[in-house]
């Protein structure tokens, strides 16, 4: 074989080698199914409905924040005196206080 013939067949060998690993990692991506996991699974944006509301005695007043897609209630007030936000550290399932409301106003024959 002449040198010219050896490097033909190197430069083709090399080419079917590269060609071979384009086409695994093609087939990589095409056969794996592509699971996308930028952001996990959240509720739905709710429907807000912000009630303000005084409370005697108090000096600032207090805005009652409704969820009505999720059936939360929150609450904060900000003070003007000192400049600072007071949030309800934990939301309240309205869901689970009417049911409750409910299954105790039931006549005594009824109740659950």
């Amino acid at each position: 074989m002449c040198a010219g013939a050896v490097a033909v067949r190197l430069r083709v060998t090399r080419m079917t080698i590269v060609n071979a690993a384009l086409m695994g990692s093609f087939l990589d991506r095409v056969i794996k199914p592509n699971y996308a996991a930028a952001q996990a699974p959240q509720r739905r944006a709710g429907d807000y409905l912000m009630i303000p509301a005084d409370i005697a005695g108090q000096p600032s007043s207090i805005i009652y924040v409704l969820d009505q897609a999720n059936g939360l209630m929150g609450a904060m007030a900000y003070d003007d005196s000192i400049g600072r936000l007071y949030v309800m550290p934990q939301s309240v399932d309205l869901s689970s206080v009417f049911q409750n409301v409910t299954q105790n106003n039931l006549p005594p024959g009824r109740r659950q």
